[in-house]
């Protein structure tokens, strides 16, 4: 039986974590960010949002084979970064990450994740 415990740190943000130790969730705007496995991945990876296009929310996936600091963040088409994912120290994983968009307009959205030498970015598209 998995426990889940809720705090709340000095910012005031909420969020809970299992009794595994292998699930943050943030209440803020909905988003959240879960470690879906410790196995070792062969290589890093950016995996594309689902589903796409997408209304308000949409699924993101990442793998990486080393501990190391990690940014996902999402840029506009101007290149203006409009939310910041991720952007702190993870342990080797899969993890997914929930964007919540709906206080941005319908477009085109870029995502780029970084972790050591692996740069890649993904186009995703909100409809509303």
């Amino acid at each position: 039986m998995v426990n889940n415990k809720t705090y709340r740190d000095l910012s005031d943000k909420v969020f809970t974590i299992s009794s595994n130790n292998s699930k943050l969730v943030s209440d803020e705007e909905l988003e959240s960010h879960e470690l879906l496995s410790t196995e070792i991945p062969n290589e890093f990876s950016l995996g594309q949002n689902y589903p796409n296009p997408f209304n308000p929310t949409t699924q993101i996936t990442y793998q990486i084979p080393q501990d190391g600091h990690v940014s996902l963040i999402v840029y506009n088409p101007l290149g203006k970064k409009v939310k910041t994912l991720v952007n702190e120290f993870k342990s080797i994983g899969s993890y997914n990450v929930v964007f919540n968009a709906a206080n941005l307009p319908s477009g085109i959205y870029f995502y780029k994740m970084q972790s050591g030498n692996f740069r890649k970015i993904k186009k995703m598209l909100l409809v509303k």
